[in-house]
């Protein structure tokens, strides 16, 4: 599979009632170790910042515990505002 076309794309969290609860966003694809770099905005410091494996995608569309993960694929404009954000965060991280 073409892990590449992922990229930018969001795995976002969805409770039974359907309200988003979370949004992961794709910042980097590692094919050598198989996983996704993600940003996740909403988490304090460091932990905004992980990875997920490939294997990741096997939850999409499927509920578990009451909650469902849809893959997004969003606009220019919304991946050049999370790319800011992501940007802006690692940054702050870094202490610059």
């Amino acid at each position: 599979m073409n892990y590449d076309k992922f990229l930018h794309c969001g795995l976002n969290i969805f409770n039974s009632k359907g309200a988003e609860v979370g949004t992961q966003f794709i910042v980097g694809v590692d094919k050598e170790k198989n996983i996704f770099n993600i940003f996740c905005e909403e988490n304090p410091g460091s932990y905004k910042f992980y990875d997920l494996p490939f294997t990741y995608l096997g939850f999409v569309d499927r509920e578990i515990d009451g909650s469902v993960v849809r893959l997004v694929k969003h606009r220019r404009p919304t991946i050049e505002k999370k790319l800011r954000a992501y940007k802006e965060a690692l940054g702050v991280l870094k202490g610059v």
